[in-house]
């Protein structure tokens, strides 16, 4: 396709591109060829520097390169769209005056995890969301809450105990609504080795992030929350504690939330910043 493009004259751009470590080091076998695709490119808006120094080492000359950043950051909003909903439901798990710790995207350990430090975290009046990355494992899921002391619901059945504990949300298309409701939240997939979720879904939410150290996916976002203290490194021995601690402290809670929340607007205009690469390519060419 790229061959065809430049037969006819067609100027090729790649937008939103990155590329990782283990591919870069895996395309550098081919790199002759890898170079000859790339001598193609007019423009390559990268997702961040990293990338792009990757794409330079394989051939890509520097100077057909802008690092513009992430366009799905743009799509975070301040204000989710079911928000109403979410608060709803908090209304009628009846926790609306409890701090509330959301867990979103886990993974089978992760849980394990939460649900180890349930009865610590209840003691104290916690109570816990949880978002499976994966909802074909309800039956899976229904058995580990069973296997716990505390009561405990899932969103699709609509009717909860009244001294509900914890509550899986295993339906789609509400975590990012439910977020705004939190006290404090977790991105899972970063304790086990998944590479992270979207870390900044909460963070623009004005909410202070727990997740792992396997941020391989989100590197850049993960950096800055931990940099400007938005975010907080957890693991399986930690996670308990850190938990109990910010959410006894309000005071440092909201002054990191603030900071989740800033980096998460640093994050967006990507689309703009690709709009202007491009247009001062035109202006160069034409």
């Amino acid at each position: 396709m790229m061959a065809a493009a430049e037969k006819a004259g067609i100027a090729i751009l790649l937008v939103n591109a990155r590329i990782s470590q283990k591919s870069a080091r895996a395309y550098k076998y081919i790199k002759p060829l890898f170079a000859d695709l790339l001598g193609k490119v007019a423009l390559a808006a990268m997702q961040d520097q990293d990338g792009a120094d990757r794409y330079i080492s394989l051939g890509l000359p520097q100077e057909r390169i802008a690092v513009c950043g992430n366009i799905k950051y743009d799509t975070l909003k301040e204000q989710p769209a079911k928000l109403a909903a979410a608060q709803e439901i908090v209304q009628q798990l009846g926790w609306d005056k409890n701090p509330i710790l959301i867990c979103g995207s886990t993974h089978p350990m992760e849980e394990e995890i939460i649900l180890k430090a349930l009865p610590a975290w209840a003691k104290q009046g916690i109570k816990v969301m949880f978002a499976p990355r994966h909802l074909e494992r309800k039956a899976e899921i229904q058995a580990a809450l069973q296997r716990q002391s505390l009561a405990y619901a899932f969103l699709s059945e609509e009717t909860y105990p009244s001294n509900c504990a914890v509550f899986c949300v295993d339906t789609m298309g509400i975590l990012q609504s439910l977020y705004a409701c939190a006290t404090l939240t977790f991105v899972g997939g970063s304790i086990v080795a998944r590479g992270a979720h979207n870390l900044l879904e909460p963070a623009i939410l004005h909410k202070t992030v727990l997740f792992g150290k396997y941020f391989y996916n989100t590197p850049d976002t993960a950096h800055a929350l931990l940099s400007r203290g938005g975010g907080v490194l957890v693991d399986e021995n930690n996670l308990q504690e850190t938990v109990l601690r910010l959410i006894t402290d309000p005071a440092t809670l909201e002054n990191m939330a603030a900071k989740a929340q800033q980096t998460a607007l640093d994050f967006k205009g990507a689309t703009q910043k690709i709009i202007d690469a491009v247009k001062t390519y035109e202006r160069t060419t034409t």
